[in-house]
């Protein structure tokens, strides 16, 4: 009786098909891991969308945007305080959780209201955990108000230093945006770069950065605790106070001459009157 025989692969077959896979991984995985990179980009892209479309529908209700944060005192230690992403709550389709905020005594709302996560306050790219181990364990948000081109913190009296949409009890609106809608950022990405931000609003007053960013040039995209910042390679999407939203460069024109702003600082003051050229 003779024995069937089955051919083997030789060890040069092995290593040819061994290569045509290591070949195929080196020319798929970078499409793989780009479209999950557009994917994520593009949920980002929505979420400024509806925070854009709910400042619009606050600013129909109320003829201004809503307060950077609100408090009764500017005591540094003094806090928490409520801001601008906990008030459009309503207009975010989160009505039933804004309805359970004690806005008149922040030390009665349960605290697990606060640590409500809300997905659309939240960029797929960014690294920070739901609970921001870095703002009180508060429920983390992915974006920022835009405070100016000043350097945060503000003065005393943020009306003479704070030129951007955002600040210590703010009432700003459309009609104060000289500058136009579509040249002035009205918000934009955090993420563990600057410890991301926190939808509540501040933890206390000294921490202005938990809700609001500067575009100084110490606070450049990606630079600082105080900055606009974003897990996306290179960009950081921001919305314009026309609603519509942008992917601006890290490497943004930023100057430290306050007489002399650059386009970065252009884009953050509200009515500084000079032309930004290209963008």
């Amino acid at each position: 009786m003779k024995l069937s025989t089955r051919p083997a692969f030789t060890r040069i077959e092995l290593l040819t098909v061994f290569g045509l896979v290591a070949v195929l991984s080196a020319i798929v995985l970078p499409s793989v891991v780009q479209s999950q990179e557009e994917a994520r980009r593009n949920t980002c892209k929505n979420n400024l969308k509806q925070l854009a479309l709910a400042i619009h529908n606050y600013h129909d209700v109320y003829n201004s945007f809503p307060p950077g944060w609100v408090a009764k005192n500017r005591e540094a230690d003094s806090g928490p305080w409520y801001g601008w992403q906990a008030a459009i709550l309503p207009y975010m389709e989160q009505a039933p959780l804004f309805n359970n905020l004690n806005l008149n005594d922040y030390g009665k709302t349960d605290e697990k209201i606060l640590k409500t996560v809300i997905p659309g306050y939240r960029c797929p790219s960014d690294p920070m955990v739901d609970l921001n181990p870095l703002r009180g364990k508060y429920a983390t948000s992915s974006y920022s108000g835009n405070a100016g081109s000043q350097r945060l913190p503000g003065s005393v009296d943020p009306l003479k230093t704070q030129n951007g949409l955002f600040w210590w009890n703010s009432n700003c609106n459309f009609a104060q945006v000289r500058d136009g809608l579509s040249n002035t950022f009205l918000f934009g990405e955090r993420c563990i770069t600057s410890g991301s931000g926190i939808w509540l609003g501040l933890t206390k007053n000294r921490n202005e950065n938990d809700a609001i960013s500067d575009c100084s040039h110490h606070s450049r995209i990606n630079r600082s605790i105080t900055s606009f910042s974003s897990n996306h390679p290179e960009i950081v999407y921001f919305a314009l106070c026309d609603g519509s939203v942008r992917p601006v460069s890290e490497k943004i024109d930023s100057s430290d001459d306050e007489k002399n702003p650059d386009l970065f600082q252009k884009l953050a003051d509200r009515a500084d009157g000079s032309p930004i050229g290209n963008f």
